[in-house]
């Protein structure tokens, strides 16, 4: 028996011996390097959607984590980002262009649910979709701010017509010479208002209006003209030189009585303040003797309280005589924010005899099919009267944003 253990242990011992001078020998081969087995690198796909604030999408592209690591590798290197760092982190001010409105920000959403971390922080997993979706977060409904839902809707149809309609209305146009005097009208109200004319693709008739503007005649002028032109000429920057001696002239020629006129007195008066252009006739015009009664337009009426404004004539006052009820249709609706802004006065605290604020008639005129709001309920098509409502509602929200009157025509 003992025997037969001893022989045994020693084939073991033998068996470990040739296992060790076969390893000892396999490393000599090899120089004493085993092989690591080769690392196989797993890439991951994913998604970025970009929508702004008017709904539509600005970008959507999908992504490997091989050419771009992170999401906001992504959209810094291809999706032409504004990033900032905070004491948070990065913050995504704008994707593709994205309106920059202090109201609003860009949401960050992970595969439908709203992200648990910032952009800084997110782990990708293959076929994640990432969204960044323009949100109000001045909202009531937030308990962040005081925007309702008729705010936000207004900065949604505002920021849509200033990027897909306002060209539109341009090209469109039946009667260009009258027309155009109304859009750039509309254009100088949009900048005093403070928003980028890139946005509402100004110069998609910019340089066809302003060779037409530098051929005018002045002496064939009268009436509304010369406030018309007046602003179409601050909206294109055209030197005003010999408009203002030709204007000087006229009014100083024109007696007040014959400038007492439902639409024309509101666009004698237009240049004269920035002009400080003084006559008899600016002295009439801008007094009560020569108001423009409702009885006679209410169009011209909200125009000539307007301008009266920074007459520092205006009395509010007279604005109790009227209601927003009164005022007939979109567009002469939405005028009415014109005098209130330009006395820093909240129009949702004007309302009619059924409780609605003036804000809320205004877009009892919008149409969703057509994402604008209409000259008529009836009306479905876009003509330059559009512009007057949007260039009005810029009006509105530049003065409850900025809680300060809001001198449209100064």
């Amino acid at each position: 028996m003992f025997k037969k253990r001893l022989c045994l242990i020693l084939v073991l011992l033998l068996g470990l011996f040739a296992f060790a001078c076969k390893k000892a020998d396999d490393e000599k081969k090899d120089g004493g390097n085993t092989p690591e087995p080769p690392v196989v690198e797993t890439y991951k796909s994913y998604s970025v959607k970009v929508v702004d604030i008017d709904g539509k999408v600005l970008a959507e592209k999908t992504f490997s984590t091989k050419d771009q690591a992170s999401v906001l590798d992504a959209i810094n290197n291809e999706m032409n980002a504004v990033t900032y760092k905070t004491d948070y982190g990065t913050s995504v001010a704008s994707i593709s262009n994205s309106i920059v409105d202090a109201n609003w920000y860009l949401a960050l959403y992970e595969n439908g649910a709203y992200a648990s971390t910032g952009v800084d922080g997110l782990v990708i997993d293959d076929g994640d979709k990432f969204e960044f979706i323009a949100e109000c977060w001045n909202t009531v409904e937030s308990g962040y701010g005081k925007l309702d839902a008729s705010d936000v809707l207004v900065d949604k149809i505002i920021y849509s017509y200033m990027k897909n309609t306002f060209s539109k209305v341009v090209a469109n146009s039946k009667d260009m010479k009258t027309v155009d005097y109304w859009s750039a009208m509309s254009l100088y109200m949009m900048k005093t208002a403070g928003y980028d004319a890139n946005l509402f693709n100004a110069n998609k008739f910019d340089a066809a209006l302003k060779t037409a503007l530098e051929a005018e005649n002045f002496a064939e002028y009268d009436g509304a003209t010369w406030g018309k032109y007046f602003y179409a000429a601050r909206a294109l920057n055209l030197d005003l030189t010999a408009f203002a001696a030709a204007y000087t002239t006229y009014m100083t020629n024109l007696a007040a009585d014959t400038a007492y006129n439902e639409y024309a007195t509101p666009f004698y008066l237009s240049p004269a303040y920035a002009l400080k252009v003084t006559s008899d006739a600016v002295t009439a015009l801008s007094t009560t003797e020569y108001r423009a009664g409702t009885e006679w337009g209410l169009d011209g009426w909200n125009w000539q309280m307007t301008n009266l404004s920074v007459f520092k004539t205006f009395t509010l006052e007279e604005l109790n005589n009227i209601t927003a009820a009164d005022q007939g249709n979109g567009c002469s609706t939405a005028l009415m924010l014109l005098p209130l802004a330009a006395n820093n006065i909240n129009a949702r605290e004007v309302k009619d005899e059924s409780g609605k604020d003036l804000l809320q008639l205004v877009l009892d005129y919008y149409d969703a099919d057509l994402g604008l709001v209409k000259w008529s309920k009836e009306d479905t098509d876009i003509n330059y009267s559009t512009n007057q409502i949007y260039a009005s509602l810029m009006a509105y929200k530049a003065q409850r944003d900025s809680g300060k009157a809001v001198n449209i025509f100064a």
